[in-house]
C-alpha cells in the first residue's frame, strides 16, 4: 500500500472542521429549541457568526463591542401565567427594543414593575384606544423617559381589561406590550 499521497490535514483545517460542527449542532439546538419549546424568540446569530468568521484579531476572552447574540441556554416564555406581581424589562438582554415579556397576565390589584434594561431612553405610554372604558390614560403613562439603567416605574392596576401600551421612541421599532388584567 503507497502512503506518498495521504496528506495530513493541518491544525486550521482541523479546527474549522470543528468549528462547522460546534455551529451545526448550535443551529439545529436553538432550532428545536425555537419548534418544540414555544420559547422566546431566538435571537439573530448573524453578528455573532460574523464576529467569529470574520474578526481574526479579537483575542480570546477580550471584550467586544459588538454582543454576541444566539440560542438562549435558557427557555424562558415571553408571555408570563398569572402573576403576583409583573416585571418587565425596557429593552431585552441583547439590546433589542421589546418589552420583556411583552404580554403579562396579572389579577386586579396587582403591581406592574417596568426596569430600565438596555437601548434607553424608554417611555411606558398607553394607548388610549386600548385600554378599558373609563380608564384615564394620563394617569397611567410614564411619559417621561427612563435613562438610567435599573430606573423603573411601577402601577397598580384595579379595572379588569386588557391594557397596550407602547414606548414613544421606539415605537417604529415595534416596541409594544399588552397587559390583561383579569
Amino acid at each position: 500500500m503507497e502512503y506518498s499521497n495521504i496528506q495530513i490535514p493541518s491544525r486550521a483545517e482541523r479546527f474549522g472542521k470543528a468549528m462547522v460542527l460546534v455551529t451545526l449542532f448550535t443551529g439545529l439546538g436553538c432550532a428545536a429549541l425555537y419548534a418544540f419549546g414555544n420559547s422566546k424568540q431566538v435571537t439573530d446569530m448573524v453578528p455573532a457568526v460574523n464576529m467569529a468568521m470574520f474578526a481574526p484579531q479579537q483575542k480570546f476572552m477580550q471584550r467586544s463591542a459588538v454582543p454576541i447574540m444566539g440560542c438562549p441556554i435558557a427557555v424562558v416564555s415571553r408571555t408570563s401565567p398569572v402573576a403576583q406581581a409583573a416585571s418587565i424589562k425596557l429593552g431585552s438582554d441583547s439590546g433589542g427594543l421589546v418589552f420583556v415579556p411583552d404580554s403579562v397576565t396579572i389579577k386586579s390589584g396587582e403591581t406592574v414593575q417596568w426596569t430600565n434594561n438596555a437601548g434607553f431612553p424608554h417611555n411606558i405610554v398607553f394607548d388610549e384606544d386600548n385600554v378599558p372604558d373609563g380608564v384615564d390614560v394620563g394617569s397611567l403613562s410614564r411619559e417621561d423617559y427612563l435613562n438610567a439603567p435599573g430606573e423603573t416605574y411601577e402601577l397598580k392596576f384595579t379595572k379588569p381589561g386588557t391594557y397596550a401600551y407602547y414606548c414613544e421612541p421606539h415605537r417604529g421599532a415595534g416596541m409594544q406590550g399588552k397587559i390583561v388584567v383579569q
